[in-house]
């Protein structure tokens, strides 16, 4: 009885804590979902800061009547997905050589692949227009794939997993079947490696959404612009084309590609933990 008290209020505490950080980081989006649903900061004061207003609807209408912001999220979503997907493959066929194949200088490779990863972003930006600018690729989606092909990061999160998740037993039993390294890799490597890619994925799609100074530098043009660029344009043209409200309920649009992908990631992680921790 006493164990069962103990594990009970055990419970309850850990489920209050629970509830407590919820409501926490749950906050700040309901109140850009106010802010959202009001035109300007007088009208903060005039209605209660926790109650939603006449103009949500109104808000939205006049953003998707938008149609540079209709543009910027098609821009965002195309350059988005095609760099994760350029990512998640490139650094998985990397972190495959570098892991299972030895060769001369493969750890030395691999050194200076990470060392890499101490390089400022900001030092890079001028070589990399500068090369972009010579193949004619300014104002195109190619920069940001080609940026997102071998990213150290990834690299290294792959090559960790394959360490430890890839026995070598797979492999060959996949080339006694006959299967070609291409087959090897689509048909063994990724159904084994979900738990990684989802990481990979969830986390080059958001750095890609929300990449500001690669999209400030390599899209100039308006048509090219992606949602961090336009959301800049929308606070600086406060009071003039528009107001505070359609700006809040741009960054609440804004995020909700974010949260769509990072839940079902998520699900992906948590699924295939749970099964291997079963299997095991």
């Amino acid at each position: 009885m006493h164990k069962k008290t103990k594990r009970t209020i055990f419970l309850i505490a850990a489920a209050v804590i629970l509830i407590i950080l919820t409501i926490i980081f749950l906050f700040p989006i309901y109140m850009m979902t106010i802010f959202a649903s009001q035109k300007s900061p007088p009208d903060y004061l005039k209605s209660s800061p926790l109650i939603y207003s006449n103009d949500f609807l109104n808000n939205l209408n006049k953003l998707f009547y938008d149609f540079a912001f209709i543009r910027s999220i098609i821009n965002s979503i195309a350059i988005a997905v095609l760099s994760t997907v350029a990512q998640v493959i490139s650094c998985t066929i990397v972190g495959f050589i570098l892991t299972k194949y030895k060769f001369k200088f493969r750890n030395a490779l691999f050194n200076i692949i990470i060392a890499t990863m101490m390089i400022p972003t900001f030092v890079k930006l001028i070589p990399l227009y500068q090369m972009m600018l010579f193949l004619k690729w300014i104002n195109t989606y190619l920069p940001f794939i080609a940026v997102s092909i071998g990213n150290p990061m990834g690299i290294f999160l792959m090559k960790q997993f394959m360490e430890r998740g890839l026995p070598d037993e797979m492999l060959d039993a996949g080339r006694i079947d006959g299967l070609s390294i291409y087959q090897i890799l689509f048909y063994v490597v990724f159904p084994v490696l979900k738990p990684a890619v989802a990481v990979l994925a969830t986390l080059g799609f958001i750095t890609t959404w929300n990449d500001y100074m690669t999209a400030l530098v390599m899209l100039p043009n308006k048509d090219a612009f992606t949602i961090p660029i336009v959301l800049q344009h929308m606070l600086l043209n406060l009071g003039s084309s528009g107001t505070h409200g359609e700006l809040m309920m741009a960054i609440l649009v804004t995020q909700l590609p974010i949260i769509v992908v990072f839940l079902f990631a998520s699900k992906q992680i948590i699924g295939n933990i749970l099964a291997g921790s079963i299997k095991s």
